[in-house]
């Protein structure tokens, strides 16, 4: 027992290290220019998203076997919800490195700030970025376990066709919206759970569907921003196609309907008891959709989108953890 304390401890003082390290690297980011670049180019805070979720999911899937693996061996648990999750995180990062090549055209319009538009980052070089971090992820996912492997190389699928020819999902109306909740909403909680738990149980596909029906609403939110560029070159997003004020109030509602979701699935036994309890975050919906028009029209330029947006991932994250938290502690 004293071993794997020690290992455990060791663990720890590894992760500290490293994220003092990423913390100094942030601070003197601007000291290393292309380095900051490099840190624009794949979104930081997009990256909170997987991040969480992983953390969330991947524990709901070890608490759904009885912590089995931490029970048994606390190093190797630790590892593998860091390396688990640490894969779902660079899966995003490639996929907004993708993202940003093939959208640098409606970039320069929308985000000239952008690395890409400004000139810092090459566009091959990014895409060389991009299909660096696909590759070391997949290959790093296949030894988490096969189930895991393959849920990674469907959102990277996705990922792919939502961004690059020939399919560029991104152009086509509601499908664009679909293919990215299908990747974070569906996928992205079953490659979580998957990294400890039984993909085939009925809670992680509840969970994955609740997520679906929000971000098949709320990913709209990064396109009020982006209307200019998007209409120039053909994208068919809710804003342009229905003009902002219907998009906003349609929008709005998804911060609402998944949440109405979790008592009817709680009552199909679909769901754990105790879930019920995030009903209440319907408050939050509320107050997103009383404020969603001026949201929506208003711009961060610290987030480089609008408060709507912010939101929208802000809810997502507080989900995921809420998700974890009835059905781990309660």
């Amino acid at each position: 027992m004293a071993d794997i304390d020690l290992d455990l401890l060791a663990w720890i003082a590894g992760l500290v290290i490293l994220l003092g390290t990423f913390a100094y690297a942030l601070r003197h980011m601007r000291e290393i220019p292309r380095l900051a670049a490099y840190f624009e180019l794949v979104r930081p805070f997009t990256l909170l998203a997987p991040a969480i979720l992983g953390v969330s999911f991947g524990i709901m899937g070890e608490s759904s076997r009885g912590w089995a693996d931490w029970s048994a061996n606390p190093q190797f648990f630790v590892s593998q919800l860091l390396f688990g999750v640490g894969a779902l995180v660079l899966v995003n990062a490639a996929s907004n490195a993708l993202n940003a090549v093939y959208d640098l055209d409606i970039d320069r319009i929308n985000k000239p700030q952008r690395p890409l538009p400004r000139g810092a980052i090459d566009p091959h070089e990014a895409t060389t970025i991009a299909w660096l971090l696909y590759l070391i992820t997949l290959f790093r996912a296949t030894f988490i376990n096969a189930w895991f492997g393959a849920f990674v190389l469907v959102i990277m699928c996705i990922t792919v066709a939502y961004n690059a020819p020939p399919f560029r999902l991104k152009k086509r109306f509601l499908v664009n919206n679909a293919s990215i909740a299908l990747a974070r909403g569906v996928f992205g909680v079953l490659a979580s759970w998957s990294i400890f738990g039984d993909p085939l149980s009925p809670v992680p596909w509840t969970v994955g569907f609740i997520l679906f029906v929000f971000l098949l609403g709320a990913a709209t939110t990064k396109d009020f921003s982006d209307i200019a560029g998007d209409r120039a070159y053909g994208v068919k997003t809710l804003p342009v196609v229905v003009g902002v004020e219907r998009a906003a109030t349609i929008t709005a509602t998804f911060f609402v309907i998944p949440l109405a979701f979790i008592p009817v699935m709680v009552c199909f036994g679909l769901l754990y008891t105790n879930a019920w309890y995030l009903i209440f975050l319907g408050i939050w919906g509320a107050i997103v959709f009383k404020n969603t028009k001026e949201w929506a029209e208003a711009r961060d330029v610290t987030m480089e989108n609008n408060p709507l947006w912010v939101h929208m991932y802000l809810l997502l994250m507080t989900l995921g953890i809420g998700f974890a938290a009835t059905y781990v502690l309660l």
